[in-house]
């Protein structure tokens, strides 16, 4: 924004009214409930732009009505995007630790890298925290509960110079988030330890959760 005397002056409002505003934002018919592949298609930092914030004015009521609407998702919606975040981990863990050992320490750096990204975001969920973008990913990670004793572990992790190091940290934050899912007491409880990736394998990996007993409970 910059003061001005003449026009055109660019002064960064827009007036939108709500239902203008969030199909803009969301792609959301106002008039329309949303079904749960509705939500799975909805940007989680747009929900947190949608939902938090302060609001000044709202005589009618309108605008808090909607966001109310979508101050989290539903439950089984929520359900299966735990289900998925784990089943992006237990896709991936045994990787970082076989790049490594066959000497490729920049692959095993990305791979380990997702999957503190992974962690993270389960995190947000576990929390029921939308996720924002990633400009201020780390940022809004910072606000959660389990950032304080969450974050040393993972920058280990991050700045790791060896696979073995990188391993070492992961299985911490690995058996934090379990204790985390077993706290919130949605399923049975989940191993807390890490265990060889196979027994050929010495990778250590957090033991295997089914994530399937997530997807029937949210079916």
């Amino acid at each position: 924004m910059q003061e001005a005397t003449a026009y055109p002056i660019e002064h960064s409002v827009w007036a939108l009214t709500l239902r203008r505003f969030f199909w803009h934002r969301l792609l959301w018919d106002i008039d329309c409930p949303l079904t749960p592949a509705d939500w799975l298609t909805l940007p989680s930092q747009e929900l947190r732009g949608a939902t938090d914030g302060a609001v000044y004015h709202d005589e009618v009521g309108e605008l808090t009505y909607l966001r109310e609407q979508l101050v989290w998702y539903p439950h089984d919606v929520w359900l299966y995007l735990l289900a998925a975040g784990w089943w992006r981990i237990e896709n991936e863990e045994h990787l970082m630790g076989r790049a490594g050992d066959v000497g490729d320490e920049l692959g095993s750096s990305i791979i380990g890298a997702r999957l503190v990204h992974d962690l993270m975001r389960l995190c947000f969920l576990m929390e029921k925290q939308y996720a924002p973008y990633p400009k201020w990913f780390g940022s809004a990670f910072k606000q959660l509960l389990c950032a304080a004793k969450l974050t040393p572990v993972l920058w280990q992790a991050q700045r790791a110079e060896t696979w073995q190091q990188r391993e070492s940290a992961l299985s911490e934050a690995y058996s934090f988030v379990a204790q985390m899912h077993n706290a919130l007491g949605i399923t049975d409880k989940l191993p807390e330890t890490v265990s060889n990736f196979r027994p050929a394998r010495p990778f250590q990996v957090r033991l295997f959760m089914d994530s399937r007993d997530l997807l029937e409970k949210a079916l």
